[in-house]
């Protein structure tokens, strides 16, 4: 009988200490290392995470090189957005959502449905650099 429990004890021991080193395995999404990765979380002026947002990546074109980047995306449940780049490079980022509200006044059978729209938006740069994951954070505010 105690021989059993101590088999067990040592079994249950070891299960949690391989489930430890199975939890701290950090594969990162599976993105390569040596993976050149733009990644831009977005945030409202609060700091609260803003899932859903549509990201857009560009370049500011100068006088004789056209702009040929354009990039656009939707951040996740997160508010990360990644995209894999070939070569390194500056590039604008532009975030917005649209955030629709909807208010129930009065008391049934008389009530009125008020929905409200309203637009968050920022802008920032991100600097991606070759063979890292380069984050950027952009805050969003109300769009004037």
């Amino acid at each position: 009988m105690i021989r059993t429990k101590k088999a067990l004890l040592t079994f249950t021991f070891y299960l949690l200490l391989s489930g430890f080193f199975v939890a701290c395995n950090n594969d990162d999404d599976d993105v390569d290392e040596d993976a050149t990765v733009g990644e831009v979380m977005t945030l409202d002026a609060e700091g609260e995470v803003v899932g859903g947002s549509t990201v857009s990546l560009d370049c500011e074109s100068s006088i004789n090189q056209p702009c040929d980047i354009e990039i656009t995306g939707t951040a996740d449940e997160n508010g990360i957005f990644r995209h894999q780049f070939k070569l390194p490079m500056v590039l604008r980022v532009r975030a917005h959502k649209i955030v629709i509200d909807t208010t129930v006044e009065g008391t049934l059978p008389d009530t009125n449905q008020i929905i409200t729209r309203d637009s968050i938006c920022g802008e920032t740069y991100i600097s991606v650099i070759e063979g890292e994951v380069s984050r950027q954070t952009v805050v969003l505010f109300n769009c004037d």
